[in-house]
């Protein structure tokens, strides 16, 4: 993996603004569900099974999109 990758906008059918739209929302997510691991850290009989679901949702989501 290169942290180059100049054809990345084209192999995913990206505008570069939409690109951006979908990291920015992608981003926001992974960042709130940071905060709700960081919450079951501290109390860990809630939220038990929510991040590893949403990220397993987002993996497919990505996946799929990829595809």
């Amino acid at each position: 993996m290169s942290v180059f990758d100049f054809d990345h906008l084209a192999r995913g059918k990206f505008t570069y603004f939409s690109h951006m739209s979908v990291a920015f929302k992608l981003g926001c997510i992974l960042f709130v569900l940071s905060l709700v691991s960081l919450f079951h850290a501290v109390f860990p009989f809630l939220f038990s099974n929510f991040v590893s679901f949403k990220l397993d949702y987002l993996n497919k989501v990505i996946d799929d999109r990829m595809q």
